[in-house]
Parts: structure tokens; sequence; C-alpha cells
């Protein structure tokens, strides 16, 4: 089956080679026409060559910074729809079955929370806190770039104090210049830790490629968990 870990580990490695692939195609593009900036300019007299560089500042700035932001956010979304996907696919897989009693408080917000229940309560499997820490991170995280094009407003003006408790304080600036983010602190410190947010006209969210085989990383470790845990378990028991 498509969620067994040897197909799952294929898949993964697929993952990997199309982030590869797309950050190389980047690369050699800006390459590419960086060096044709350098080749046609080279000869120019001063004024000229300032206005013909200044001409192509903008397309400079979209291969350095736009263009990544979009395909490295767009990862993101993929990455967090195959793990949440093939999450659910592993409790098909078991053929878990859950049960609760009228008093139980159950948080299901999407496909992720549900996995999570049906591994917990039909499975007896606890995600590592850190890992599921960090999903949950990421789901945010996701969250923002799909409903809000990975950007948040900001404040110059303090909030009132009964919401401060809800915004971040930052001074991206320079000098004594403060605003104000509303945003988890958490979800502002794990930004923070992996180097995933710049302030411009908002609080904006800019994924790395470093960021993104990082989440490669984590994908294999979560699948091989659950594989040495449970799947093998499955078929051991299948087995005898």
């Amino acid at each position: 089956m498509r969620s067994d870990f040897f197909f799952l580990e294929y898949e993964i490695s697929q993952i990997q080679k199309y982030l590869k692939f797309n950050s190389s195609a980047m690369e050699n593009y800006r390459g590419t026409f960086e060096q044709w900036l350098s080749d046609k300019s080279k000869d120019m007299p001063k004024n000229q060559k300032e206005a013909f560089l200044s001409y192509y500042a903008d397309e400079l700035t979209n291969m350095h910074f736009t263009l990544p932001t979009i395909f490295y956010s767009s990862f993101i979304v993929t990455w967090f729809s195959f793990v949440e996907s093939n999450l659910l696919e592993i409790c098909k897989r078991l053929d878990l079955k859950v049960t609760f009693n009228a008093k139980e408080k159950i948080n299901i917000r999407d496909g992720l929370d549900r996995a999570q229940v049906f591994l917990k309560k039909g499975a007896d499997y606890d995600f590592e806190k850190s890992t599921w820490d960090e999903i949950d991170f990421i789901r945010k995280m996701r969250n923002i770039i799909v409903h809000n094009q990975g950007w948040i407003n900001y404040l110059y003006s303090e909030p009132d104090k009964k919401l401060k408790k809800d915004f971040v304080e930052l001074k991206p600036f320079g000098g004594d210049d403060v605003i104000y983010v509303q945003i988890d602190k958490k979800l502002f410190n794990y930004l923070k830790n992996h180097n995933l947010y710049d302030v411009f006209e908002y609080f904006e969210i800019h994924p790395s490629h470093e960021y993104c085989q990082h989440l490669v990383s984590l994908a294999k470790e979560l699948f091989n968990d659950l594989d040495k845990k449970l799947l093998r378990r499955k078929r051991r028991a299948k087995m005898g």
C-alpha cells in the first residue's frame, strides 16, 4: 500500500529531489542573468552603467527574494499536505477505531488533529512533544501563507493593555522605532530561531532552502518512527 514506509521513503526522496532541482534552477537562472548584466555593462561609462543596473534592480530583487519566497512558501504548503494526508492514510491502513465518552474534550481542528487522536487512542502512539510542537508551528505558518500570503499586519502604536499579551514587540528598523505584531509568541520564537521572517511593509514569512531541507529531514524522522513502532508491528502480526 502507498502508506507503507518503503513507498513513503521513496516519495520523500522525490520531494527532496524536487526541492533540489528547483533551488538549483533558480540559482542558475539568477547567475546567468547577473553574468549577462555584468557583460553588458562592463564597458559602459559610469553614469550609463548606473542607469542600466538601476533599470534591472527590480528584476534582481525578484530573483534574489520574491521568487525564492514564493517557491519555498509553496514547498511548506506541499510538505504539510503530504504529512497530513499520509498520517491519515496510516490510520486507515492500521484500521484504527476510536470511541469517546460524553465528558471527553476532544480538539479536532483538521486532519492533523484527527490523525493524532486516532494514533493516540487507537494505537497507543504518542508523538514526541518537540516533534508535535514543531508540526503545529508548521501548520500555523502554513495557514498564514495560504490565507494571507505569509504576511501579518503590524501596528506602530501600542495596543490596548488587555490585548498587548497577544502582540510581539519588535525594533526591526534600528533606532527607537517600535512595531507590534499580533502573533503567537511561541510561533514567533520558532520563526526567529529558524530565521524565517523579515519586516518590510508587513511582517513577512520568508522560508529558505535550508529550512525546507530541514522539513525533509523532519518528515523522514517522523515516518521512520511510525514505521518502527506501528507499521512493522502490523506486518509482524500479519505474518504471525
